[in-house]
């Protein structure tokens, strides 16, 4: 976690205090990813949605995904109960099934419903545990639900279960039938649409929620076909709704979505050298800290299985005076000093690994030190797969740098990752968002995101930075196979744009792969010469935002020496100041230079290439 979220987090808390020192009440709302929280039964497949209102660009209401932490406060209105809103709120006016309450009210929009994705009909229900007994949950008097009744049409009442405790949060339990089969391809109505607080709420009330209010949400299907009636179905298939049952099938999701967060040391209890085992689980941070040192130490654990057991955090304070409120790094696995290598599988079993934090000085790496940093430091006939990175922040002075993998050689696997909301940069050197730097070998990619609120970047004014969305430098005669790979993430790049070489392009920058080095003529430009590398691409999608577009100018020499610089700011790249006169500029003002390749060449004035055989390049940048 950087600095910048560490201090959100800081204000964040002393706007609670404030808020509960004059008489205010606040909690947030959270709930269960739903990716997991399906359950089927049958040749069926569903989906369940969890969504929130909002107005489009043509102020128009439509549904967004659910954005969890929100905060829930005590309602405002007058009277006795909250107005209805009028219909150009709803998603669909005129549909009862979409009615809501007065969007001013501090009442929160969770609008939960089913899709069939498979291609038999199904019969579909939904539980939800609001967090509350009889006191405190939706049957007392403080958490109120806006739900769909016997007022729409298929109705979809509110069948009361009970209570359950999961984990010491006491939670009121109700079941939701979806009454008719419902088809391939369609969804339900929602069953919960709203949640609010009763402005009766106050500081005693609240406390009994502690920080948040939880809501955790369960879909389960069954095939139609031999059945009447959907509580039959539902209940042939899953059983009877009862306490039991829900505190059970809720307890698993409880366990599945449950996070252990690093304390800062390492755990190598798990392995003994002279009874070394081919399969491993990993179910704390410590554990992963304690692989990171076993692996430094070269136990390149070659052909062994790894298996997370548990989403990790990975941030950890670091109470040093050095530290200046940066947190704990944690070693990557593989550390590069010592010739540390992973050679096994490290499979993420569909975990969340959240707040890697890596700060090369922090190991010693800087300018002619060479380090390789990521979760991984070096692979080599590796594979990584069914794993999530969130939050990460990793950067280098002196090496590559990447959330995976800071080097690989051989024959690597990487497949079912997802990188979010993340940041890494180097300092002329590779980076990637699976792999830093790649040596000769054969690396393959499938299925794999790169998302939008992820950045690759160079550091200061760093000109020689080879920034890719998936591997930051090639290897000519290496093999690179990429399917189903979505890459939509920030290149945070100006090479050769800001530098004095003046060629104004972007070298060894790409959405794909940032620097291949091997370069070929055409029409008298130079590119990247593909031809001496093997890469196929299948089912790849480039999307370009609108920081694509960025702009330069020649400020005068008090600027850069009067060479060009950026306007917009980056990850460690301050631009042109906000309020710079720009008629003092010698040349050049503000010129637009898009960011458009997806394999970035060599140095001085290499072009890169916009388009590729299987790659599909949408430019949502206007």
């Amino acid at each position: 976690m950087s600095k910048l979220k560490k201090v959100l987090l800081m204000c964040t808390a002393y706007v609670l205090v404030a808020a509960l020192a004059i008489g205010g009440t606040i909690a947030y709302l959270q709930d269960s990813d739903s990716d997991v929280n399906v359950m089927t039964l049958g040749n069926v497949k569903i989906e369940q949605i969890e969504q929130q209102r909002v107005d489009d660009k043509d102020n128009q209401t439509i549904l967004e995904k659910f954005e969890n932490y929100k905060p829930l406060y005590p309602a405002v209105f007058e009277g006795s109960s909250i107005n209805w809103a009028p219909e150009n709120e709803w998603v669909n006016a005129g549909d009862q099934a979409w009615k809501v309450v007065a969007d001013n009210a501090n009442v929160v929009d969770k609008f939960v419903t089913v899709k069939n994705t498979g291609k038999s009909d199904a019969y579909v229900r939904t539980l939800i545990a609001y967090e509350g007994n009889e006191e405190y949950g939706p049957k007392g008097a403080y958490i109120h639900i806006v739900t769909n009744g016997s007022n729409v049409d298929p109705q979809m009442p509110n069948n009361f279960v009970g209570y359950i405790t999961v984990d010491k949060v006491e939670y009121t339990v109700f079941e939701y039938v979806y009454p008719v089969a419902l088809a391939a391809d369609e969804t339900s109505i929602p069953s919960l649409k709203q949640v609010y607080m009763n402005k009766a709420a106050d500081n005693d009330v609240v406390s009994y929620y502690g920080d948040t209010y939880d809501i955790l949400v369960i879909s389960q299907a069954v095939q139609s076909k031999g059945f009447n009636d959907a509580q039959t179905a539902l209940d042939t298939g899953f059983g009877d709704v009862t306490e039991e049952k829900a505190a059970e099938w809720f307890k698993g999701v409880v366990d599945e979505h449950s996070v252990d967060t690093w304390d800062g040391t390492a755990d190598t209890s798990w392995y003994d050298p002279s009874n070394p085992l081919t399969e491993y689980t990993i179910s704390s941070a410590e554990q992963l800290a304690g692989l990171a040192e076993l692996v430094s130490d070269n136990t390149t654990f070659d052909g062994v299985i790894f298996t997370l057991t548990k989403n990790l955090d990975l941030f950890c304070e670091d109470t040093t005076p050095a530290a200046d409120g940066d947190p704990l790094t944690f070693r990557p696995i593989g550390d590069k000093s010592k010739n540390g290598t992973f050679e096994g599988t490290f499979d993420g079993n569909g975990k969340t690994i959240s707040n890697l934090y890596q700060n090369g000085w922090d190991l010693g790496y800087k300018w002619g030190i060479y380090g390789s940093y990521g979760l991984f430091g070096n692979l080599n006939d590796a594979t990584v797969k069914n794993l999530t990175l969130s939050g990460g922040e990793s950067y280098i002075e002196g090496g590559d740098v990447s959330f995976v993998a800071g080097s690989a050689t051989g024959t690597c696997v990487f497949e079912n990752i997802t990188i979010e909301d993340s940041i890494a940069a180097t300092y002329n050197n590779g980076c990637g968002g699976i792999i830093g730097w790649s040596g000769a070998g054969s690396y393959t990619f499938k299925n794999i995101t790169i998302a939008e609120d992820t950045v690759l970047a160079g550091l200061w004014g760093s000109f020689d930075s080879s920034i890719g969305g998936v591997v930051g430098q090639g290897e000519p005669g290496a093999t690179y196979n990429f399917e189903n790979v979505d890459i939509a993430c920030r290149i945070d790049a100006y090479n050769d744009c800001t530098a004095s070489y003046d060629y104004y392009n972007y070298r060894m920058c790409g959405m794909i792969i940032g620097r291949l080095e091997e370069t070929t003529t055409i029409d008298g430009a130079n590119y990247p010469d593909t031809s001496k590398y093997n890469i196929t691409c299948k089912n790849v999608t480039v999307t370009y935002g609108n920081w694509a577009n960025y702009h330069y100018c020649e400020p005068t020499p008090g600027h850069n020496n009067g060479r060009g610089m950026r306007v917009e700011p980056g990850y460690s790249y301050s631009g042109l100041p906000a309020d710079y006169d720009h008629s003092q500029c010698i040349d050049n003002h503000m010129n637009l230079i898009p960011f458009d390749q997806i394999f970035g060449g060599d140095q001085y004035a290499v072009k890169g290439l916009p388009s590729y055989d299987g790659v599909n390049v949408i430019y949502n940048n206007k």
